[in-house]
């Protein structure tokens, strides 16, 4: 589902009310791409909506798509901000960068690797990010 940061809820009820099942729900996260709120407040949401679809539905959440704009300054920190936030809930089950490898492909500004095919500092984030407790 689109935009970890909005309350999914009311779909995952219709979604179950109608007969679906779930064994664990995947979510997309881009925390730079809002008009109007900043990056902390969208990993914050996005923190706080995994916690509350997992708790309610019982399952684990993964969100199975994040992105970063690959020429900003802070979004290794971006990154990095919500990965450490994410291990450490129980209740997340892992973050998936989506198209690491892209660099400014038709327009898709959020790759993770430079002209020359080499990881910018972006991808540091899943190797500086703390573990588990």
């Amino acid at each position: 589902m689109d935009n970890a940061w909005d309350d999914l809820t009311w779909w995952f009820k219709q979604f179950k009310e109608a007969g679906g099942k779930l064994d664990m729900i995947g979510l997309s996260h881009y925390p730079q791409t809002h008009s109007t709120k900043l990056w902390q407040e969208m990993n914050l949401l996005a923190l706080k909506h995994i916690s509350q679809l997992a708790k309610t539905f019982q399952v684990k959440v993964m969100i199975t798509e994040i992105g970063v704009k690959q020429n900003d300054s802070a979004s290794a920190q971006v990154l990095a901000d919500f990965i450490n936030k994410a291990r450490d809930m129980e209740s997340c089950a892992g973050v998936w960068y989506w198209e690491p490898e892209c660099y400014e492909w038709n327009g898709y500004d959020m790759g993770a690797f430079d002209k020359n095919g080499k990881p910018t500092a972006i991808m540091n984030a899943f190797q500086s990010s703390t573990k588990r407790k």
